[in-house]
């Protein structure tokens, strides 16, 4: 079962449900990205995707049937969101993603993997795009 989403994108699903009106900015690359915007067109969604040159990152998990315990594999702001505190240690440098693995709730570890430092990350092309962009109640400016 596939459910998108983070921050953003569930305010966005939120504010959709009560009958209002929004405009989902996110970077989007790869497959992810893709299915994301097919995800987001199947609902009717309002969106502007801003083309990112790597895929689209995800957080998954697996249940094991056998005890019913579930191994997620997650971004920081999933641990931001279930108030799991992230270790001091995590991060060695600014050039490392790290994964978190949640074991029933609970970090049970991380995996720091390397990463490349692009010379504009998305979320700078998502600002600058917001920036210009005129929403309901809002100024750009």
């Amino acid at each position: 079962m596939a459910k998108a989403g983070d921050c953003g994108i569930n305010v966005s699903k939120t504010i959709k449900e009560l009958g209002g009106e929004s405009l989902t900015i996110f970077p989007s690359g790869g497959l992810n990205g893709k299915l994301l915007e097919e995800y987001l067109d199947a609902r009717q969604f309002k969106y502007k995707a801003v083309c990112e040159t790597v895929g689209t990152r995800e957080s998954f998990s697996v249940t094991k049937t056998a005890t019913n315990s579930q191994y997620r594999f997650a971004m920081p702001g999933y641990l931001k969101d279930k108030n799991i505190t992230i270790p001091d240690d995590a991060y060695s440098s600014q050039a490392e993603t790290v994964v978190f693995i949640i074991i029933d709730e609970k970090l049970a570890g991380y995996i720091a993997l390397a990463d490349e430092i692009r010379p504009e990350p998305a979320w700078a092309q998502v600002l600058r795009y917001a920036a210009q962009t005129t929403l309901p109640g809002h100024r750009p400016g």
